[in-house]
């Protein structure tokens, strides 16, 4: 399902990231709002797309056809329920800058632990990582999602006071099932940087009008 457009170069700029002449991959980056909302500093030939949907890739590279569009059929319980589960992602080259916008804030914990160290790996030597991801403990990032569940079912679970917490369509679940119209994850920061702390993340808290916070990764040179 393609994105509404919203500027999110502009959070990830705020948030200390730097695109300038940079090779650029965006994980999960649906119909390319990343480079479309950076006005000409991201090139096309410096551009890569992985995402699990079909339809907004095929819309992304209309508009920007000198980029890379490819799809990572891996599953997920709301926007790919018949892809695979274990496929790693396609990713035969490396990059200066890897993004992740609204992707871990999608999957359980495992696969945040797994895809981003996978995605560590395709990191230049002083490349860096952003990824965003839904703070338990910053309440405006549930009432964003509590919001739109009790507008269309009428009700919505409240998060547990625990590490991490999985919101299907509206229900607090130990785990999401094989299809969800709609699936939220939620953790505490000290627990999914507890997760990757041997990659030493760093978090960058949520600012308005965004609701997720961001984790900043860098390779440092050997």
């Amino acid at each position: 399902m393609p994105h509404p457009y919203y500027p999110i170069y502009d959070y990830f700029t705020t948030q200390g990231a730097d695109f300038l002449n940079k090779k650029v991959l965006d994980f999960g980056g649906n119909q390319g709002n990343l480079i479309k909302s950076s006005n000409g500093i991201i090139k096309q030939h410096d551009y890569t797309v992985l995402d699990v949907d079909l339809e907004p890739l095929n819309i992304g590279k209309q508009e920007f056809p000198n980029a890379t569009w490819m799809h990572y059929d891996r599953f997920n319980p709301a926007y790919n329920k018949g892809g695979d589960r274990f496929l790693k992602p396609p990713i035969t080259e490396t990059y200066d800058i890897i993004v992740a916008n609204s992707v871990f804030t999608h999957t359980i914990i495992e696969e945040v632990e797994e895809l981003v160290t996978h995605l560590y790996s395709s990191l230049n030597p002083e490349g860096s990582i952003w990824f965003t991801w839904c703070n338990i403990e910053h309440l405006p990032c549930f009432k964003f999602f509590e919001t739109s569940r009790i507008k269309q079912f009428g009700s919505c679970d409240q998060l547990p006071n625990e590490n991490l917490a999985y919101l299907c369509d509206n229900k607090i679940l130990d785990e999401p099932t094989t299809q969800h119209e709609y699936f939220v994850s939620f953790f505490k920061e000290d627990f999914i940087l507890k997760t990757l702390e041997n990659l030493q993340p760093i978090n960058h808290k949520a600012f308005d009008p965004w609701p997720m916070d961001c984790i900043e990764i860098k390779k440092e040179i050997l």
